[in-house]
């Protein structure tokens, strides 16, 4: 980090040089009839100059690892504001990560929540014959309000997974649930199934 500072801080300083009409190297002037001291390029150079000089004195930000945990908060979640009408998984978690705290949590993936969503059996996922996963809703999926389109992309077709308004206010108020199980807080299957209840299909939320 120190010696990519000490680089643009050579290229500044080489960058104003020129951009005074002078020779960097020697520190005499140019010639008078240089390319170098036309205004056109002569403004660039100090634009650049000055970008330069302003993206130096930013702090330095720090780098996001992986190793964060997942950090949501029901507080967080009502402050989401999902697109209308029926949406896929990753239009959910796009706006779910606009709300995280990203100096202490990683951002949500549509795998992930899938992920979860297979394990409590809501979701299923199917293999193609060229040994590709998908992932597919199930006889339990449109009673949490997650339905299905074919699509068709490159002459292939292929299922769409979508939430309607029952699906997107399913996951809003679970989603903290959902995803403290990849964290291991579910001991056995009968745990994770008994997590959420079955109930819900016939709340019709």
């Amino acid at each position: 980090m120190r010696y990519e500072k000490d680089q643009l801080l050579q290229s500044k300083n080489l960058l104003q040089t020129l951009a005074n009409g002078l020779n960097p190297l020697t520190k005499e002037p140019l010639p008078s009839d240089s390319f170098l001291r036309e205004s056109t390029l002569t403004s660039s150079l100090f634009y650049l100059s000055a970008y330069i000089d302003q993206a130096l004195s930013k702090p330095s930000k720090r780098k996001r690892t992986r190793h964060l945990p997942l950090h949501l908060t029901k507080a967080e979640l009502q402050t989401v504001c999902l697109p209308e009408g029926k949406i896929g998984i990753q239009a959910f978690t796009k706006a779910v990560n606009q709300v995280l705290d990203r100096e202490n949590s990683q951002l949500l993936t549509a795998v992930r929540i899938n992920k979860q969503l297979k394990r409590m059996g809501i979701l299923s996922e199917i293999e193609d014959e060229e040994g590709g996963k998908h992932t597919v809703t199930n006889d339990h999926s449109e009673g949490y309000g997650i339905e299905s389109v074919q699509r068709k992309f490159r002459d292939r077709e292929y299922e769409q997974v979508l939430f309607n308004e029952t699906g997107k206010q399913f996951l809003l108020e679970h989603l903290v649930e959902i995803m403290a199980f990849e964290e291991g807080n579910a001991a056995d299957e009968k745990d994770k199934k008994n997590a959420f209840p079955a109930d819900f299909e016939k709340e019709g939320v």
